[in-house]
């Protein structure tokens, strides 16, 4: 299981960058197929904002996980198409619900912290689509969405390979 000082530890590397795409380079050189379905995913993105906080949690969780597996085995295409099914599927309704998608993003993340086989690395994943209004980014309820599906999938990918 990934601590939270793991997690501190991978988030930190991430943000140090002062510019993600060599770390980007490194995670496509490494993971193929997860750079090549994360390209594709962010462009429905109309938002920079929302690209910009795709990558930062993928690179997150990727650097996370690559600490407690090193090397992390080679994903395939059909694990991620997969992993992104089920995550749509888990997402179904979030934009319809009563208070809108922060504040079931907001119950999730209680559920899930405890449940989650990565429980940290969900919670991350929720909160930092929780704070991106907060901290000034222009995100839809939509994109929201869309961005923790991309990540949800790319935790459970990662984390079960």
């Amino acid at each position: 299981m990934i601590s939270d000082s793991i997690l501190d530890s991978a988030w930190h590397e991430v943000a140090d960058q002062s510019s993600p795409e060599a770390l980007i380079e490194k995670m496509a050189e490494a993971q193929p197929a997860l750079a090549d379905f994360l390209a594709e995913a962010a462009s429905i993105f109309e938002s920079p904002d929302a690209v910009d906080l795709v990558y930062f949690m993928v690179l997150v969780v990727w650097r996370a996980c690559g600490a407690v597996k090193d090397p992390l085995p080679l994903l395939s295409e059909s694990a991620i198409a997969e992993a992104y099914r089920q995550a749509e599927a888990w997402a179904e309704g979030f934009g319809a619900a009563p208070g809108g998608a922060g504040a079931i993003l907001a119950e999730k993340k209680l559920q899930d912290y405890r449940s989650y086989p990565e429980p940290h690395l969900m919670a991350f994943v929720i909160q930092a689509v929780l704070d991106c209004v907060e901290d000034g980014l222009e995100l839809t309820p939509e994109d929201q969405i869309r961005a923790l599906v991309i990540a949800k999938a790319v935790v459970d990918v990662l984390s079960s390979s």
